[in-house]
């Protein structure tokens, strides 16, 4: 949402639509809800009214407009209704719908897989999308280094902050620091080492405090963030993520994991370094090191000023859409394969059943003739039970009768 909002203040009519309410609070120009509606009903409306905004690029995040489950209910044939059109399609991968399990774990020691994360996408279904996708996408788009690893054709547009909200707050010198860390998705960000180490360092009697952030709308969030002297991030991943940016824009010094092949010492990133091997005592040295942490605090700021703040990180996105408007549109495309013609087998069955017609005809018959069948027992049970209480009132009246007779 900080995107499109920039994007409007920099002259771009852009607008951003989310499905279903999000748990962190995020904000959207529009929300589209499925409660009490039929899903394929409501993405074929919103489908519909996107195309009748007439956008000249439709940006996807995550996922299109048509989407179910893990690729199912025709997830993507949204695209080819837009491509016909003349739009130019951009798509941002976000994390584990690039992050095949395969080259994760060959690539990253401390891995997610490793240590139990199941991934919901299965990696064949992932690839075969992403084989999909290239039909009809003109830019792929991932947020850092690391996704781009996985799509090497991507182009990196950062995260973004908003640094007018974000103001600096830095951090003073203390005896017992507070350490803040987000189990948002506790095996994904390590958070079971995050603990251990915690309870080590207590044990040996260091002063400090510790809060987990959970169960919290995202602006409660940031008022806590406010008050750490230092905060843990993502152990597993081989990268930062939005914690962070919206620390090191707050001047909190940071402890994060980045995956040593993808980290440049020529550009330095201001964060302290840590996998779950030497948590322990990198977090302890910080502790005990105010002018480290004073130090990451404000090269922490500057580097998001410099890489994430949503002006220039907006202005890097316009620059990639000039190019995608700039692509020309009579393009010939010839697949190579018939993968997309795989992936559309493969979503019809998931969405109807491999069942030949025919035979979900007879199936179908007979079901309708069981129904009609049961209907008719129904009534005559019905009707059974009509004569049934006329028979007990009969009967209840013979003897309120019979008790007359008794009495007199």
């Amino acid at each position: 949402m900080a995107l499109a909002k920039e994007l409007r203040k920099q002259g771009i009519e852009a607008h951003c639509l989310i499905y279903q309410n999000n748990r962190f609070g995020y904000e959207a120009d529009r929300v589209v809800s499925f409660v009490s509606n039929n899903r394929m009903d409501v993405q074929y409306q919103t489908l519909k009214d996107c195309l009748k905004d007439d956008y000249d690029i439709y940006h996807f995040w995550y996922r299109t407009l048509f989407y179910g489950g893990t690729y199912e209910y025709f997830t993507g044939f949204d695209l080819p209704f837009i491509k016909n059109r003349g739009k130019k399609i951009v798509y941002s991968f976000t994390g584990f719908d690039l992050r095949f399990q395969s080259e994760c774990m060959q690539k990253n020691p401390y891995n997610v897989f490793k240590y139990g994360w199941k991934n919901v996408f299965s990696e064949e279904s992932a690839r075969k999308y992403l084989n999909f996708l290239r039909y009809f996408v003109d830019a792929f788009v991932v947020l850092d280094e690391e996704m781009q690893s996985y799509l090497p054709e991507a182009t990196i547009i950062p995260r973004v902050i908003n640094l007018d909200e974000w103001k600096f707050v830095g951090i003073r010198e203390t005896d017992c620091p507070l350490i803040v860390h987000a189990p948002s998705f506790p095996t994904i960000k390590g958070t079971p080492f995050v603990q251990k180490a915690i309870r080590q360092l207590q044990k040996e009697g260091l002063k400090f405090n510790y809060r987990e952030v959970t169960n919290l709308k995202h602006k409660e969030a940031m008022e806590l963030y406010k008050k750490a002297d230092i905060i843990i991030d993502q152990l597993l991943i081989g990268w930062y993520g939005v914690l962070t940016v919206e620390a090191m824009a707050l001047g909190k010094p940071v402890l994060v994991y980045l995956q040593d092949d993808l980290y440049k010492p020529a550009k330095p990133i201001p964060v302290e370094n840590v996998n779950p091997s030497n948590l322990v005592d990198k977090l302890r040295y910080i502790l005990k090191d105010f002018n480290r942490r004073k130090d990451l605090s404000i090269r922490g700021r500057k580097f998001v000023e410099e890489m994430h703040d949503v002006k220039k990180v907006a202005r890097q996105l316009m620059t990639l859409y000039k190019n995608v408007l700039n692509q020309k549109n009579n393009q010939t495309f010839r697949p190579d394969s018939f993968d997309d013609i795989l992936y559309f087998k493969e979503q019809f069955i998931d969405s109807v059943g491999s069942v030949p017609y025919h035979l979900q005809l007879k199936k179908l018959k007979e079901q309708v003739n069981q129904h009609h069948s049961s209907l008719r027992e129904l009534s005559k049970l019905k009707s059974m039970a009509h004569q049934n209480a006329q028979l007990q009132r009969e009967v209840n009246q013979l003897r309120s009768k019979l008790r007359k007779y008794e009495g007199s």
